[in-house]
């Protein structure tokens, strides 16, 4: 079997910590109670936790990323077989910008390394946007406010949540998923 790991999903208020100026803007407006977006480059080290196992796979998140580019899709970076890998399956982590909430890329599982950043406006958008899926394996919430991060925790529909981390196991603690997950 494998073990995937690849984060599916990010969702972040206006997902502006990507974007620069506007960033500066939102912490300036006074939202600062929600964990900061990762940079690009942590980003990119999220969703490279697992590459294509063989070729048939290889071809399926090829196939998703191409369908979401062809589809008008704004891929920020990433999005191709990864250079310098003569054998094997490697394809670059791929970082997917607010995909339409019916899409492909957004609707279905991947597994392969690629994850979609959707923005919201506030938290009962968050949820919505998070619990709106066929599957429920984990999820995770970061946020400065301990509260709100436990409001947030309770309110998802997943087999686990984890707060402020994200994929820690233990294989003496039993879990699994909710829904088709």
């Amino acid at each position: 079997g494998s073990r995937w790991r690849t984060v599916v999903r990010l969702a972040e208020p206006l997902c502006q910590e990507i974007e620069g100026e506007e960033a500066d803007r939102h912490r300036r407006g006074g939202k600062e109670d929600y964990a900061p977006m990762p940079d690009e480059e942590t980003l990119l080290r999220l969703c490279f936790r697992r590459r294509p196992v063989d070729g048939e796979q290889f071809e399926r998140v090829r196939a998703f990323v191409e369908t979401a580019r062809r589809d008008g899709i704004a891929i920020l970076a990433g999005g191709s077989p990864a250079p310098g890998f003569a054998k094997g399956y490697f394809f670059e982590p791929t970082i997917v910008i607010d995909p339409p909430l019916g899409s492909e890329i957004w609707r279905k599982e991947v597994f392969g390394p690629v994850v979609c950043v959707r923005s919201f406006r506030d938290e009962g958008e968050a949820l919505a946007l998070a619990n709106d899926s066929r599957f429920g394996l984990a999820a995770a919430v970061m946020s400065a406010d301990d509260a709100r991060a436990e409001r947030v925790a309770a309110a998802l529909r997943a087999g686990i949540v984890w707060i402020n981390c994200s994929q820690p196991t233990f294989t003496e603690a039993p879990w699994g998923g909710y829904k088709r997950s």
